[in-house]
């Protein structure tokens, strides 16, 4: 799975989240395989659309395949997650990570991310990075640059939450480079616009203009990066109202 094996594997990894939609679950007729249901559940997790992603989580129970298995439970998962899904995602993350035993590298890397992303999200970040690096580790022993950007790209933001943001910062910029090897225009922008977020909130570029710019151009159907920008925004904004009472005072 380090290279696409299939054609809505490849517009899944290029960000088309709507194309594998309108190819698959959104057609007249879609004869489903194996091997194309983790995407299309990643698809519908991206875009919301969790009850549909949770349908075909359950025809793939019914096959006993564990691999694809695996890898669709960990995109429900983290959308499940950026809804606030928070038991249901950690269930569903718990039940990739009892089924570790005896799994390839590629299977491992999707157990040990979704548990590092579900424990970044609920604050257990010494958790988070010693999962983050076994992630790491797995993609980088399946050849799966994919997973390599997504491990380096979730231990950037525990090292910034950690208080290292100087290194998570500069981690960030790698990961963000080495993303655009994936021809995934949307995944670069994402990670631009979290850097861009933590320059401003800890001061090394407050630049409302930026954040505005990056609010004005994030990707259509990006609701989290979305919601994060005009969350910041509106910091900066109390921020810059306060300096100029405290000016005017």
């Amino acid at each position: 799975m380090g290279k696409p094996g299939n054609k809505l594997e490849s517009l899944f990894y290029k960000g088309t989240y709507s194309e594998v939609l309108r190819l698959s679950v959104d057609a007249a007729q879609w004869s489903s395989t194996l091997d194309d249901i983790p995407f299309v559940v990643g698809a519908l997790s991206f875009t919301g659309r969790l009850e549909e992603a949770e349908l075909l989580i359950k025809k793939l129970q019914k096959q006993k395949k564990l691999k694809p298995l695996i890898i669709a439970r960990f995109f429900l998962g983290i959308g499940l997650t950026r809804l606030s899904e928070y038991s249901k995602a950690q269930k569903v993350f718990e039940e990739n990570f009892n089924a570790k035993n005896k799994k390839s590298d590629l299977e491992l890397f999707f157990i040990y991310q979704g548990m590092s992303f579900f424990e970044f999200f609920s604050g257990q970040l010494d958790a988070a990075e010693k999962s983050s690096k076994l992630s790491f580790e797995h993609a980088d022993n399946a050849k799966y640059l994919y997973g390599k950007v997504l491990s380096s790209d979730i231990r950037a933001h525990i090292l910034i939450n950690l208080g290292e943001i100087s290194r998570g910062l500069k981690l960030l910029t790698s990961v963000r480079q080495l993303s655009e090897q994936l021809g995934n225009s949307s995944l670069p922008k994402a990670i631009y616009i979290s850097e861009t977020i933590y320059k401003a909130r800890f001061g090394l570029e407050p630049n409302l203009k930026e954040l505005l710019h990056a609010i004005q151009n994030v990707n259509p159907g990006d609701n989290y990066s979305h919601a994060n920008l005009l969350l910041e925004y509106s910091r900066q904004l109390l921020f810059a109202e306060k300096a100029i009472k405290l000016i005017d005072f």
